[in-house]
């Protein structure tokens, strides 16, 4: 965050796009911290509703919300549906696109996160990375409705515990597991709308676990995110590094991984 502002022409000031019922706040607070303390970047919160209400484009095409200039845009809502419940927030998001404040993420950053883009991308890696015959044999199977055989279908309904239908959706509860893809698969109606993959079978450790202040020894799976950082000027890519990882453990009985949730904890590695 601190770079893009760097980066800006103007005025450093982050906008941090939030829900207005928003309960996520301690990460997001740890970062409006951060950035005040050690380099003097206040931040605004604003849903997409009071940014319609509130924001504007100034003459050189700055974004301003409440006349205060925009320097970036960091989107922790609007990645679901349901966060734009009519044309206020659909406006709003038109207005910081077609401003020149830099977005986290810009339109384009945010639809390649959908599965159905996953998807594309895993047919062919060739096409992005040189050593991708090493990828491949480290990635799972993904498929969509229009290349799915009877043969691809009876696999499923033989063993549906290995497989997993996702829609086009963020944040969590979303997925079909198990036996509860055979219904869908009868209907034969929306499944355009989902990708089909193969269920990653993660090692299971011993762990122990608080819940609601009581100790838990359970068995559970990890799962390793890997972050990045890409700051880019229309074609020219200006920084593209690795930044670090996360690590969420979960019963291996628990399909959802989120955190803020309540199904998974923060974890960290110990290497040997």
């Amino acid at each position: 965050m601190k770079l893009a502002c760097d980066l800006y022409e103007g005025p450093k000031r982050v906008l941090f796009v939030v829900i207005e019922d928003e309960k996520n706040l301690f990460d997001q607070t740890f970062l409006e911290v951060e950035l005040w303390e050690n380099w003097n970047i206040p931040v605004v919160r604003a849903s997409l509703k009071q940014i319609n209400e509130n924001g504007e484009i100034g003459e050189n095409g700055e974004l301003r919300y409440k006349g205060l200039e925009i320097s970036l845009v960091y989107f922790r809502s609007g990645y679901i549906p349901d966060h734009y419940p009519s044309s206020s927030e659909w406006s709003a998001r038109e207005l910081i696109e077609i401003s020149k404040a830099i977005k986290c993420p810009n339109i384009d950053f945010h639809i390649s996160g959908c599965k159905k883009i996953q998807q594309c991308l895993s047919q062919d890696m060739s096409l992005f990375i040189d050593s991708s015959s090493e990828l491949s044999e480290n990635t799972t199977e993904i498929y969509d409705f229009s290349s799915i055989s009877p043969e691809l279908e009876e696999r499923v309904r033989q063993n549906p515990h290995d497989w997993v239908l996702k829609p086009q959706r963020e944040g969590g509860g979303n997925n079909t597991y198990g036996p509860d893809i055979l219904p869908v698969l009868d209907k034969h109606e929306g499944l355009k709308d989902f990708i089909l993959m193969k269920m990653i079978k993660c090692k299971e450790n011993d762990s122990f676990m608080v819940r609601q202040g009581v100790l838990k020894k359970m068995r559970t799976v990890s799962e390793v995110g890997m972050f990045g950082l890409i700051v880019g000027r229309g074609d020219e890519i200006l920084v593209n590094e690795y930044s670090g990882y996360l690590i969420r453990t979960k019963s291996k009985e628990s399909n959802e991984g989120g955190v803020a949730a309540g199904y998974a904890v923060i974890d960290s590695a110990s290497l040997i």
